[in-house]
C-alpha cells in the first residue's frame, strides 16, 4: 500500500505573474521539487526588440520582471543585414546614419509603448547591425545576462520555414535561460 503523504502535491505561491499583477498559486509535483537548490537571482535582463508591434509583448515583460526584481534592463535592437553585406558598407556614411535613425526610433517605440512601466527603471538601449540572432546571443554573454526576454511572432508553415524563427535560434545558442513571450496572448 502506497502512503498518502507520497501522493500530496506542495503548493507554491508565486508572488508575481508576468503581465498580471496578480498572485496566483501552482501545483508542483514532489518530483519536481527540490529542497535546498535556489535558483540564481535575477539582476539583468536583455529584452530584444526589432520595433514591430509583435515585440512590445516580450519588451513590456521584460520591463515588467525588471521593475519586481529591482534588474538592470538592456533593450536590444538589431538591424538585420548579412555578414557580407557589413562587410562591403561597414565604412559608408549611410551606416551611421542608419544607426543615429534606428536609436532614435528605438527610444521612441519605448517611451510610446511602455511610458506606463518604464518609471523608476534606467533602460540601457543599444542599437547593433548583424544578425538578429547571432548579436542577441552575444551581447547576453558579453553582458553576463541572467535572462532574455523576447517575442515569439507567432510565424508557422511556409513563413517559418522561409523566415526561420530568430527566438528558436536564441533558445538553442543562448548561455541564460530565455522567456519566450507569445506575441498576441490573447489570440489563438
Amino acid at each position: 500500500m502506497i502512503a498518502r503523504d507520497v501522493m500530496t502535491r506542495e503548493v507554491v505561491t508565486a508572488s508575481l505573474l508576468v503581465g498580471s499583477g496578480k498572485a496566483s498559486s501552482m501545483i508542483r509535483p514532489p518530483s519536481v521539487a527540490v529542497k535546498g537548490v535556489k535558483m540564481k537571482k535575477i539582476e539583468k535582463i536583455l529584452a530584444p526588440t526589432d520595433l514591430s508591434d509583435a515585440s512590445r509583448a516580450g519588451v513590456r515583460s521584460a520591463l515588467e520582471l525588471a521593475l519586481a526584481l529591482h534588474a538592470q534592463i538592456i533593450v536590444l535592437h538589431v538591424i538585420g543585414v548579412g555578414d557580407d553585406w557589413m562587410a562591403r558598407h561597414e565604412d559608408f556614411p549611410p551606416v551611421s546614419g542608419l544607426l543615429d535613425e534606428r536609436k532614435r526610433r528605438l527610444g521612441e517605440f519605448l517611451q510610446k509603448n511602455f511610458a506606463d512601466v518604464s518609471g523608476g527603471l534606467t533602460i540601457t538601449q543599444e542599437v547593433e547591425l548583424g544578425l538578429p540572432y547571432k548579436n542577441i546571443v552575444e551581447r547576453a554573454a558579453q553582458e553576463q545576462v541572467d535572462l532574455i526576454v523576447m517575442s515569439t511572432h507567432g510565424r508557422t508553415g511556409l513563413a517559418h520555414m522561409l523566415v526561420g524563427s530568430v527566438t528558436e535560434k536564441v533558445v538553442g545558442r543562448s548561455h541564460c535561460p530565455v522567456l519566450a513571450v507569445p506575441a498576441n496572448p490573447g489570440e489563438k
